[in-house]
């Protein structure tokens, strides 16, 4: 093989991958172009203004709220964490989910030490050996 060929052949490949980038593109700009248009369409149509929390109404169903932590070797702050996370969450119904190794006793008995019926502790066996 001389270097002519192996030129020709990167050439070639340099060429098609850029084909294929550029279809990519015009794709995506594509998309990019229909929710441009979308919004100046709701914009000369006299649509609202930017909606904040102020602004929404109130859900007709407010629902319940689940937040997860995955928690490892966290045993020296995740005591602190939770006893803040109880006063600062600003909801009439939630529970805060905690994932825990079994492999990993200190940080179940922090999780477990705040005693508060919206904790779940969550220990997983999956992946153990």
């Amino acid at each position: 093989m001389d270097w002519a060929s192996l030129v020709a052949g990167l050439e070639f490949l340099m060429t098609e991958a850029a084909l294929f980038a550029a279809c990519g593109f015009l794709v995506l700009g594509i998309g990019d172009l229909a929710v441009d248009a979308l919004w100046i369409g709701l914009r000369l149509r006299g649509g609202s203004g930017p909606l904040d929390l102020k602004t929404l109404p109130p859900p007709a169903l407010p629902g319940r709220l689940a937040v997860f932590v995955a928690a490892w070797d966290e045993a020296a702050v995740i005591g602190e964490m939770l006893r803040a996370a109880l006063r600062i969450f600003d909801h009439g119904d939630y529970r805060l989910y905690f994932g825990c190794y079994p492999n990993d006793p200190a940080t179940i008995a922090a999780v477990g030490a705040v005693a508060d019926p919206r904790i779940r502790l969550v220990i997983g066996t999956a992946g153990i050996m």
